[in-house]
């Protein structure tokens, strides 16, 4: 019979540096009782062949605080990560894992898959932990921000209900166990490879060759208030461009984008969303959300720089990209976009990534006739995405 006991032993040294630790039990789950559902799902105490467990049903988020006595808390500079063990349902489905601090204000979050129906552990080191925006893009234990000492609680699950083209996550369920904080944890590498050039994508769709096309953001490229989406978002009004232009019936382009979505968001979910399929080339157009958070264009621009990093290293140097410039909204965000339109072109000039200028075809059309093509203050109508389409279809028939 399995119990909850957490042992921490405390070694003083000199600097925190030098201390020691081994790994330090946080939850045997013998009785999940202590976690604390907070946004849809289900958390039920599960009995696997006499393993005790805690099964969570998602989409969904389950949350458990520590009160660590200070001296605790100066023991946990001693660790590297984050360990646990899951058991799918065979849905092969990804959810994520956040650590907490400060009653919540600090938040830090990693997606991991859930293969099979074996037990498999997970370990995460800090490094792979992304910080929730407040933070300015810095990881744990950087210069001026929370550090494993401020470390209090974890969650599962993160609220999103849905996923790319704004579709319902199917519910699925898995059997957590063995929560631990690690001493040793090797951060996942981002390997880094010679940029793609679109050029060379534009090539193999003019050869006739199979080509994937990628349209990563928000609900503007998702289709939020378009009618019937699956048949007039952009991306779909794309391929069927690139396809008469090209000859090319082997052109697919495929919306990976999420209403709600922020930068931040996209980072997050590089693993999920490249770990599979290669694309060739991938579209992005992203910001509403961020700017919506009160980000400065800074943090954007460099959220953004991390998330084509990313993508870089879990495609191996496969997808080249193509940056579409922050596009104006109605009213005060015709102007309020514009830093991070001005941030999308300046990053495509230092990186050598192509881009396009949408942000300057819907500001020349002007804030009224815009208008016509918007279904509200920040979304595109089935007009706007046509637009968009034409607009990406005429920049890709210039290129030579």
């Amino acid at each position: 019979m399995k119990y909850v006991k957490v042992v921490v032993q405390i070694i003083i040294a000199m600097t925190v540096s030098k201390m020691e630790a081994a790994d330090l039990v946080l939850d045997t789950f013998d009785n999940p009782a202590a976690w604390k559902q907070t946004r849809a799902g289900k958390i039920e105490s599960a009995d696997d062949n006499g393993n005790k467990a805690m099964k969570l049903t998602a989409p969904g988020m389950a949350n458990r605080t520590w009160k660590f006595s200070m001296d605790e808390r100066y023991a946990l500079a001693g660790y590297q990560g984050l360990s646990f063990r899951v058991k799918g349902d065979g849905s092969n489905s990804w959810d994520s894992v956040s650590v907490n601090g400060g009653g919540g204000w600090w938040n830090y979050t990693c997606y991991f898959q859930i293969k099979g129906t074996d037990w498999q552990t997970v370990t995460l080191a800090w490094d792979d932990f992304l910080p929730v925006s407040i933070l300015g893009g810095k990881k744990i234990g950087a210069y001026g921000t929370l550090t494993p000492i401020g470390i209090d609680a974890v969650t599962f699950g993160d609220g999103w209900l849905l996923g790319p083209c704004n579709r319902n996550i199917p519910a699925f369920s898995y059997l957590v166990d063995d929560l631990k904080l690690v001493e040793k944890a090797q951060p996942k590498t981002i390997e880094k490879y010679p940029p793609r050039q679109i050029s060379e994508v534009i090539a193999k769709m003019k050869s006739g060759l199979p080509v994937t096309i990628f349209c990563s953001g928000d609900s503007i490229t998702a289709g939020t208030n378009v009618t019937a989406p699956d048949a007039n978002r952009y991306g779909v009004k794309l391929q069927a461009e690139l396809r008469k232009l090209y000859g090319n019936d082997k052109i697919n382009v495929k919306t990976i984008a999420v209403g709600g979505a922020g930068s931040f968001n996209l980072r997050t979910w590089a693993e999920r969303d490249f770990l599979g399929e290669k694309p060739d080339l991938v579209t992005l157009h992203i910001g509403y959300n961020d700017k919506s958070s009160g980000l400065p264009a800074e943090f954007y621009r460099t959220s953004v720089s991390e998330y084509i990093d990313l993508v870089n290293s879990l495609t191996g140097g496969n997808a080249a990209f193509l940056l579409l410039s922050t596009i104006p909204g109605q009213a005060a965000r015709f102007t309020m976009m514009d830093d991070y339109a001005d941030a999308i072109r300046a990053l495509a000039g230092e990186r050598n990534i192509a881009m396009y200028d949408l942000a300057a075809d819907f500001k020349a059309l002007g804030p009224r006739k815009m208008s016509d093509y918007f279904a509200d203050m920040a979304h595109p109508n089935n007009q706007g995405h046509e637009f968009i389409a034409r607009k990406l279809a005429a920049y890709f028939a210039a290129q030579k």
